[in-house]
């Protein structure tokens, strides 16, 4: 029997992120810390890329800013917290 293939991560509501370079081209800068919104349900036309509402958080965790953002998914991955 073959072994199942391992499940993909995808941010989903609630998830924090570090979002930089790699996440996305639009941040050049210093990376943002957000916490996910919503994934966007829109076909993307290129492959392993999504769209996604989020809020930019300050250096205490709280939401400052509610953004737009598409993202190459295999870039992301979750911020544990401690």
């Amino acid at each position: 029997m073959a072994a199942a293939a391992p499940t993909k991560w995808t941010p989903k509501p609630g998830d924090v992120l570090i979002l930089d370079r790699e996440a996305s081209p639009q941040f050049t800068g210093l990376a943002m810390r957000v916490r996910v919104i919503k994934a966007v349900e829109r076909r993307s036309s290129v492959s392993g890329w999504a769209s996604f509402e989020v809020y930019q958080l300050d250096q205490h965790g709280e939401a400052v800013a509610r953004r737009s953002v598409f993202l190459h998914v295999a870039a992301l991955g979750p911020l544990h917290i401690q």
